[in-house]
């Protein structure tokens, strides 16, 4: 937070976004007590692949279109709450259809790659789609438009 200008830190919200890593308690806590939003890509440890298997599965969920360059692949996003880490956070999976050939991680379905991510965003603020793709630019990957560019 030292690095933020001294001037800005009060005109623009914060926003700490973390791989896998960053999936503890203590990230989570830091980014709580400087007042910013938070994504953190999610360990796949029991507790997570519980819940984000289960809203993959359910016939019941709703999957909206993934925003950016994940629009063009077909991935698609949903969301859900729950309780991990000791907090009550937004988990929004994006499903990416698997192409012919593709090596699976262990978590992946039959038909999908699937990401996970926990914020503090809510759904009154933005949308789980665009959460997911502006976790995406993390690490300084930029957005392509339909068009490339």
């Amino acid at each position: 937070m030292a690095a933020v200008p001294t001037g800005a830190r009060d005109r623009y919200r914060r926003w700490i976004r973390l791989d896998s890593a960053g999936y503890q308690d203590q990230a989570l806590a830091a980014a709580e007590r400087h007042h910013a939003d938070f994504s953190v890509t999610a360990r796949q440890y029991a507790p997570v692949a519980a819940v984000f298997h289960a809203l993959a599965a359910d016939p019941a969920t709703v999957w909206t279109p993934a925003l950016g360059r994940e629009t063009e692949q077909g991935s698609e996003v949903a969301a859900t709450t729950t309780t991990l880490l000791g907090r009550t956070v937004r988990l929004i999976v994006r499903r990416q259809p698997k192409a012919a050939g593709d090596q699976l991680a262990i978590d992946d379905s039959e038909h999908w790659r699937l990401h996970d991510i926990i914020t503090d965003v809510g759904p009154e603020r933005m949308s789980a789609a665009a959460v997911e793709a502006h976790h995406r630019l993390r690490g300084g990957i930029p957005a392509r438009t339909p068009s490339g560019r």
